[in-house]
């Protein structure tokens, strides 16, 4: 039928060898990734306003694969005056020539006193484009993050070991690192994850400046009381930890504890819990130890309630004759599209059945993508195909917020249908 070719663009005829006097074509496989970084102090535990000054004396940014592997050379960043926060100095950090196409994870450490405090950040490759890759920040969500992330898929993939992204990996058994980068898109969402913490932070900082917490929250159903409260008290550990010159990530290893009993009195970890009849409050009594288990039992926690927010829109039509079909989806605001720098979408998050070939053009300038889809000797299925997209948390997302239109239709014989036929979309909207 063709209806597939929709996309591409032969190329014109001619010799595919370049005139002698052509200098050689070199294509670019490389990019930089820049960003901030933020130090956390205990002034950063939510509810808490207290500094702790910590005297710099080195701090470096470098990129790691998923298993460890160390990219190029360190950076040392520089102190930017223009990004002055609070008690403690935002760092800007650049990274040249690092490979495009792969997933990373960036840390920062920074040697305090003797002791060492780290951050990091879990970057997909779909991100890792030939534009700079701007607006990185390395803090204490982004670490969290980090650690949820990798709890997650060591669960979602049914690996025996802990995997630590960023770290040598354990023995991922038939697994290779391919389905674990496919695994952070389906089962992780970084973005999404980092900004489900950030908005948790946020909500009960405000619920606990209020004066009561749990009627601040009322309109809260249980359930997401306790996605709160478990991605906040996964914040406020790994906050502690960094700022207590201890990376997160070996303290759930069992390698590393955390103590806590010299704390004043404004500067102790005090955990949020919801109990059977949905109140959710703040512990009267202070976090001591940092330990293994319990940064395990937290991340566990966080891991169960967190899902990704996500908008799940599948396609069908009661059309017998139909064996090609082109259409254009408008994606909403609140929805976000995984595509590379050329507009070809992430085909991880598209399903269709099989003996179904399908193409995909994302178009940013109007936020539509082009779907063009089509069947071999049989009419397409019912229910052809299915899209999934990040959402932005709290947006739930309806049929209505994505309009579609008809661009071309044909049948077994690629003549347009002659009779109209009927697109039914449906959405639900999955996770908090």
């Amino acid at each position: 039928m063709g209806i597939i070719g929709l996309f591409g663009c032969g190329g014109g005829g001619g010799s595919s060898t370049p005139p002698a006097s052509s200098p050689p074509q070199l294509t670019k496989t490389t990019t930089t990734i820049s960003g901030k970084v933020e130090f956390p102090s205990l002034s950063n535990l939510v509810g808490k306003q207290v500094s702790l000054e910590v005297t710099d004396t080195t701090v470096s940014v470098q990129a790691y694969t998923l298993d460890g592997v160390a990219v190029g050379s360190p950076v040392t960043p520089t102190y930017d005056n223009a990004l002055q926060g609070s008690s403690e100095k935002v760092y800007s950090y650049k990274l040249p020539d690092i490979p495009i196409g792969k997933d990373y994870v960036v840390k920062a450490k920074r040697v305090a006193n003797g002791k060492t405090q780290e951050l990091k950040k879990l970057i997909e490759k779909t991100d890792v484009v030939l534009d700079p890759v701007l607006n990185q920040s390395l803090n204490s969500i982004s670490t969290a993050a980090v650690v949820v992330a990798s709890q997650k898929l060591t669960t979602s993939m049914g690996i025996t070991d802990k995997i630590t992204l960023g770290e040598p990996l354990p023995s991922l058994g038939s697994k290779t690192v391919t389905n674990l980068s496919d695994a952070i898109v389906t089962d992780v969402a970084p973005k999404s994850l980092e900004t489900s913490i950030q908005n948790a932070k946020d909500k009960v900082a405000s619920a606990l400046a209020s004066g009561n917490l749990d009627t601040a929250l009322a309109s809260m159903t249980s359930e997401d009381k306790r996605a709160l409260a478990d991605l906040v008290n996964m914040l406020n550990i790994v906050v502690s930890a960094v700022a207590n010159n201890a990376d997160p990530s070996k303290v759930l290893a069992g390698t590393a504890t955390v103590d806590l009993s010299g704390a004043s009195a404004g500067s102790q970890l005090k955990l949020l819990s919801v109990d059977t009849g949905g109140t959710i409050g703040q512990a009267t009594t202070a976090t001591t130890l940092i330990t293994q288990n319990l940064i395990q039992d937290t991340v566990t926690s966080a891991v169960v309630t967190y899902v990704p927010p996500r908008a799940k829109i599948e396609f069908s039509t009661e059309s017998t004759s139909l064996y090609g079909l082109v259409f254009d989806l408008t994606i909403p605001v609140d929805a976000k599209v995984r595509a590379d720098s050329t507009g070809k979408l992430d085909m991880r998050l598209l399903t269709v059945p099989a003996g179904v070939s399908v193409d995909a053009q994302y178009f940013s300038a109007n936020r539509k993508i082009r779907i063009a889809i089509a069947s071999g000797t049989s009419p397409l299925p019912a229910k052809f195909i299915t899209l999934n997209f990040d959402r932005n948390p709290g947006k739930a997302l309806s049929a209505a917020d994505f309009p579609h239109s008809i661009i071309e239709t044909s049948d077994f014989l690629g003549n347009p249908l002659s009779n109209g036929f009927v697109l039914t979309k449906i959405v639900t909207s999955s996770g908090s």
